[in-house]
C-alpha cells in the first residue's frame, strides 16, 4: 500500500500526535527556562519534570511517525496515551485548583485522536495487515 493510500483519519491522527510531541517540548523547554531563570522552588523535581517531559515528546513523536507510516505497533500506544491525558483533563473540571482551560485542551485533541483511530477505515488497514 503507497503512502497516499494510507486513509486521511490516519494522517490527521498522526499528525495531531506530532503536534502533541511539540507542545510537550515547548513545555519542557518552558519549564528548563524556569530553571535557569530561578523560578524554581524544587530543584531536583523540576529537572525530574523536564527530563519526564523530553522523553515524553520523543515517545509521542515516535507514535505519530509511526502513525503517519501506519505502523501498527503505533496504534494501541497512542491511543493508551490518550486515555492517560482523558484521565488528567478529568482532574481539571473539578477540585480546588480546577483549570476548564486546561482540561478542555488536553481533552479535546484526545477525543479527536481517538475518534480518529476508531475510524472503520483506520481499522480495516490494520485488520489486513495481520
Amino acid at each position: 500500500m503507497t503512502k497516499n493510500a494510507f486513509p486521511v483519519a490516519l494522517r490527521a491522527a498522526g499528525i495531531l500526535v506530532l503536534a502533541e510531541s511539540a507542545a510537550t517540548f515547548g513545555l519542557a523547554l518552558y519549564f528548563f527556562w524556569g530553571i535557569n531563570v530561578g523560578r524554581v522552588i524544587v530543584l531536583q523535581t523540576m529537572l525530574a519534570l523536564v527530563g519526564f517531559l523530553v522523553l515524553t515528546s520523543a515517545w509521542l513523536g515516535w507514535l505519530g511517525f509511526g502513525l503517519l507510516r501506519a505502523k501498527r505497533s503505533s496504534r494501541t500506544p497512542a491511543v493508551f496515551w490518550q486515555l492517560i491525558q482523558l484521565l488528567l483533563a478529568g482532574g481539571q473540571f473539578t477540585g480546588q485548583n480546577s483549570n476548564v482551560a486546561i482540561g478542555l485542551a488536553l481533552a479535546t485533541p484526545s477525543i479527536a485522536i481517538i475518534v480518529l483511530l476508531a475510524n472503520k477505515s483506520v481499522a480495516e488497514l490494520f485488520k489486513r495487515e495481520l
